[in-house]
């Protein structure tokens, strides 16, 4: 199976928020068995550095974002094609460390990748791409400490905060990053200063807080406002029958909002009206 993976993925491309597109390879379902056997039996079992904040249980970009409350600068870098830069020695080395023979390294590695490297969608390769990654996220903890800056790694987004960053600090962290085999996308490397808005894994961060941006604060409000005006019919008001999907979708935006933002009475109160729509026409 291993010397012909090609053939046990699914391929396709989605567009990114940011432009351009990201390439999805999902396994199909007998690899994907093993894939999840893998990851149970043997990656959830490790560690990954502390620092790191996307694919760990009890971990989210809320927390990552809060670490950065209060700092006066920002600097964020991303690693160029994230999943694709990491490579299947590099996944042979985290097998054979955790006491499996080469052999065994070698099928496992081969297991987890696609064409030599971690596919994005597979539900290996979060983790791995995390244990990987392991000694740069210790290298650039060390950095941050000796510079008196706060560092957290989001997936392929690198976070380092602190009263000053100056165009040394810069420079030193992406070579740090290239040094360890990753490309930075210098296109998306920036240093915000001062008072210009700090937005953090999707979150505003502020002197002593974190926010929903406001665009999802106005949709919520503007979906909600609808839902419950139109009640068993669309939000356009026809009278097509309502997509019970649709309500379950404005709370999900709700409860990541009081996430954020406890506080927020005005979505709470809202949350509960949408819940007891919800019961009233669906029962549940």
């Amino acid at each position: 199976m291993y010397g012909v993976s090609s053939y046990f993925y699914r391929s396709f491309s989605i567009k990114k928020r940011s432009g351009g597109a990201r390439n999805i390879k999902l396994p199909y379902p007998k690899l994907k068995y093993i894939q999840q056997w893998i990851k149970q039996e043997i990656l959830d079992n490790l560690t990954v550095d502390e620092n790191a904040f996307a694919y760990v249980k009890g971990k989210s970009n809320i927390e990552n974002a809060k670490l950065h409350i209060g700092s006066n600068e920002l600097l964020k870098l991303d690693i160029k094609d994230f999943f694709g830069n990491v490579k299947v020695e590099s996944i042979e080395s985290i097998f054979r460390s955790c006491g499996y023979t080469d052999d065994v390294s070698y099928l496992l590695a081969r297991l987890c990748t696609c064409f030599g490297f971690l596919p994005q969608g597979a539900p290996t390769s979060p983790t791995l791409s995390n244990l990987v990654l392991q000694a740069l996220d210790k290298n650039l903890a060390h950095f941050a400490n000796i510079n008196s800056l706060t560092f957290s790694r989001y997936a392929d987004d690198i976070f380092l905060s602190g009263k000053l960053i100056t165009k040394e600090i810069k420079q030193d962290a992406v070579e740090i990053v290239e040094k360890s085999g990753l490309p930075i996308n210098h296109n998306k490397t920036k240093i915000i200063r001062g008072n210009t808005c700090k937005i953090i894994t999707g979150l505003i961060v502020t002197d002593s807080t974190v926010r929903v941006p406001k665009k999802i604060r106005r949709e919520f409000r503007k979906n909600s406002f609808f839902m419950l005006k139109n009640k068993s019919s669309q939000m356009d008001g026809s009278r097509a029958k309502l997509n019970p999907l649709l309500i379950d979708e404005i709370i999900g935006v709700g409860n990541y909002i009081i996430r954020v933002e406890p506080s927020n009475k005005y979505v709470e109160s809202v949350l509960g009206e949408l819940q007891e729509l919800k019961k009233d026409l669906f029962g549940k």
